[in-house]
């Protein structure tokens, strides 16, 4: 097929430059990747948590009372505004599992009734084979094309306490009876009937235990309370405005408190979010500035490489004006090269860009229990990707292109490609003939960094920013990190128990002083609060620890103010979700807490970190018994034991459950503090390995930019290096000035990049922090990110110096002299 000369000259320098034109290409592809994949992400994630909250019906509010009947319940529908109400009832209990080395466990198991699975209207459960996960799908349950209703004895599980709720998918078959244990230390047998997925719930690896649900009588013949501890409400109006769904609360709130019943709290969420969701669209937000950098990185790229292109052709452009050729003929050749460059970093990245998205989205959907496709490519992630592959090198290159093809024959004819200056014009060549000292060919290196001053400083500023980003994600790593540390060094206990309800503290004490490697006890108080704000609202539940003051079983981290004393009365020390949710409140403040049902007055006297989402304070032991009539009374206690290995803890665990059961004293939970430990892990790790794709790109673009100067420089100087060649030099001494180039270059942009790093680094974990923790991060500058990005830059200088300065040294005199 004939082409027409342009057309051939497109794709001659296209595949005449192979390596320039691969420069461009992944320069772009890079910048695709990463918006590509980001969009990508937030697109199914949030989607699909969207589209899920309005398959579940995600209730509006919940209220916790005590004894709720189905009469309450009816009334409460015919309220004005409300929609539907559905009352629930929950119990912990434990299940019987087997470990890894065949060994009996108990696992705590959060069970939930509900008195008509085949017609729940808010917070569905939905069937685990229609979500479309493949999260569950390697466990041997068998998926249902439908809901399986318990019966009586039966019992149905949530899938993600199969991979975080501490059961164990390998021995649990649909079908397979479990042995649960009661709070009052009766055994019983359950039958597994289904797997469903409860997307309204956090996971189970978040809560710390299994997730189930049975029907009201199994719930009593388990021990359960009859009738309903929670209501499930739906609201009309403007369900989207948390204002309106908590004034219509209040009224159902004060319907409950007139029927005879204790309201102990009311969570009223925020529309349209599941849970963990706000955490996702803040690490989104975090992302999408890093992404943009990495665009404009990849677009001083695309300047710099084409810059160089007309650079090395401008005779060639002023033979094409010389036989007639028009300006914007000659600049639609350009455009053209740079529009097909464009197409292929489009079709390199885009299929990396879906697969990769693919399996990070799956990943985040088993951390935090949603159900996503196998597999998702949205048509408006594929637009972005094509107008980023057409619209970004474009606007990057149009100006090079328009200030290069506008040169006249006679500019163009007389130009050398070797920079225009004279010798001795530049301060740097000034400065660099007082040195002394120096080989001729490394002055000779020196003077050709600063050559090309446009090019230098676009090729820095690459590298810079690269250097930047690179150093500064590894310090938010590292510094993400150093925050988990420092949040878990609260916990200076080994085990915690928590009780069905308050015992005496010298009991509790006593049963757990006769178990064999307790070396300390210290019993706690706990309760439910809410905040009783001035205008008559009501805050969400939070929850109250009461610990002595001397305590040694915690370590708080306290972000302003102070600790508890001795002499405190009524003193509190909220943690900073508190202060999230409730922004008046500081230092010196007084708040009304509804405590069991009791108003009562406390002053801020400091602010903690604690880790996750959860509304936490603290108030001293003396004044809270004193305060609820619990004079000493504990619900939970925290153990130290004189071995810490995991195997030995998990003993004196089970051996203290068992203790206190002997005696009567039911318990709700046993955790050790490494299952407190990899609870909490699980939200850094993503986040952590999430930055680290976004460092690794960073460094890729920081090495293309400057694989692409030192290429450009070397075919640049290829008729003099033949100079240098016909005057004596030998292929060390090209080799040596080559390489020493790209060294001063990659070593000027470390320098600067790492005193730009630190502040940067700082900035940027407050920024995290605030973002995610509603904290500043434990801000660690990352040397050894430092040292690494040090290390990459001198390898990317003399790889990316090696291969085309040895092929110029290689070249004869007559070729260089007769290069183009």
């Amino acid at each position: 097929m004939q082409i027409s000369s342009r057309w051939h000259k497109v794709l001659h320098d296209l595949w005449e430059y192979k390596v320039r034109t691969w420069l461009v290409i992944l320069s772009v592809a890079t910048a695709i990747f990463a918006l590509g994949t980001i969009q990508h992400l937030q697109t199914v994630i949030l989607g699909e948590m969207q589209q899920t909250y309005q398959d579940a019906n995600a209730a509006n509010a919940m209220i916790f009372a005590s004894g709720m009947d189905d009469e309450l319940v009816q009334a409460i529908r015919k309220l004005p505004n409300v929609t539907a109400a559905e009352g629930r009832n929950s119990l912990k209990i434990n299940i019987q599992i087997l470990s890894v080395d065949g060994q009996v466990e108990w696992k705590p198991l959060t069970l939930t009734a509900i008195p008509n699975f085949a017609d729940i209207r808010i917070n569905k459960l939905l069937p685990h084979d229609e979500t479309g996960s493949t999260t569950a799908l390697d466990n041997p349950l068998e998926n249902k094309s439908g809901l399986q209703l318990p019966k009586d004895g039966e019992l149905i599980l949530e899938r993600s306490s199969l991979t975080g709720g501490g059961l164990t998918p390998a021995d649990l078959q649909i079908g397979d009876s479990v042995v649960v244990e009661t709070s009052t230390n009766r055994r019983k047998t359950l039958q597994v009937v289904d797997l469903v997925y409860d997307p309204t719930t956090v996971p189970a690896a978040l809560m710390g235990n299994a997730i189930g649900y049975v029907t009201p009588e199994t719930m009593e013949w388990l021990g359960g309370a009859p009738g309903y501890g929670q209501l499930n409400l739906s609201f009309t109006g403007n369900t989207k405005d948390r204002e309106n769904n908590v004034a219509i609360a209040k009224e159902v709130e004060k319907k409950i408190q007139k029927s005879g019943r204790t309201v102990f709290y009311s969570f009223v969420p925020e529309p349209e979010q599941l849970p963990l969701q706000d955490v996702f669209e803040s690490l989104g937000e975090m992302l999408v500035p890093l992404s943009v950098i990495m665009l404009l990185l990849s677009a001083i790229l695309v300047v710099n490489i084409i810059s160089a292109l007309l650079s090395q052709q401008i005779r060639q452009i002023g033979v094409m004006k010389a036989i007639g050729a028009r300006t914007n003929q000659v600049l639609g050749m350009y455009i053209s090269t740079v529009l097909i460059c464009g197409l292929l970093a489009f079709l390199v990245a885009a299929p990396l860009s879906a697969v990769v998205a693919n399996l990070i989205i799956h990943q985040l959907a088993e951390l935090i229990n949603i159900s996503v496709p196998r597999f998702s490519l949205p048509p408006q992630v594929l637009i972005t990707e094509v107008a980023l592959a057409a619209l970004a090198p474009l606007l990057a290159s149009l100006y090079p292109l328009w200030k290069g093809t506008r040169i006249t024959v006679r500019e163009a004819m007389s130009d050398y490609g070797i920079g225009n200056q004279a010798l001795g014009s530049t301060w740097s060549d000034r400065l660099l003939g007082q040195i002394r000292g120096i080989s001729r060919p490394l002055l000779i290196s020196f003077r050709n960094t600063f050559r090309r001053g446009g090019r230098l400083t676009l090729t820095l500023l690459v590298l810079i920013l690269g250097g930047i980003i690179f150093i500064t994600v590894s310090s938010i790593r590292l510094s993400l990190s150093n925050t988990l540390e420092d949040a878990l060094q609260y916990w200076q206990f080994d085990i915690k128990v928590d009780f069905t309800r308050a015992y005496r503290i010298s009991n509790i004490e006593e049963i757990a002083g006769t178990v064999p490697g307790v070396i300390d006890i210290e019993s706690w108080g706990i309760q439910e609060a809410r905040r009783i704000r001035t205008d008559d609202t009501e805050s969400d539940s939070i929850s109250i620890s009461a610990p002595p003051a001397d305590t040694q079983m915690i370590n708080p981290r306290i972000l302003a103010g102070r600790w508890l004393v001795p002499e405190d009365e009524n003193a509190i020390v909220i943690s900073q979700n508190v202060l999230k949710n409730e922004p008046d409140l500081e230092i010196g403040s007084r708040v009304t807490l509804l405590l069991n049902n009791q108003e009562t007055i406390w002053r801020v006297v400091g602010v903690t970190q604690v880790i996750g989402q959860e509304q936490s304070a603290y108030i001293n032991y003396p004044y809270f018994s004193q305060t609820l009539g619990m004079s000493r009374q504990a619900s939970n206690v925290q153990i130290t034991v004189a071995q810490t290995d995991t195997e030995d803890v998990l003993a004196v665990a089970q051996q203290l459950k068992a203790a206190f059961e002997e005696k009567d004293i039911h318990v709700s939970s046993v955790q050790t503090v490494l299952e407190l430990r990899q609870q909490n892990e699980s939200s850094f790790d993503i986040v952590a390995s999430i930055l680290f794709v976004i460092s690794i790109l960073i460094a890729s673009i920081g090495a293309l930019g400057l694989m692409g100067t030192m290429s450009i420089n070397v075919l640049e100087r290829t008729r003099e290096v033949g100079v240098m060649r016909s005057i004596g030099a030998t292929t060390q001494d090209i080799l040596r000035i080559i390489l020493s180039e790209g060294v001063v270059i990659g070593s000027v942009s470390w320098l600067v990049a790492a005193i730009l790093a630190y502040p940067a680094g700082a900035w940027l974990s407050n920024t995290v922090g605030m973002t995610l923790f509603q904290t500043p991060l434990s801000y660690i500058f990352a040397i050894r990110g430092l040292i690494a990005w040090l290390a990459i830059v001198i390898i990317l200088s003399i790889v990316a110096s090696f291969l085309p300065a040895w092929n110029a040294s290689r070249l004869t005199v007559r070729e260089v002299l007769a290069y183009e």
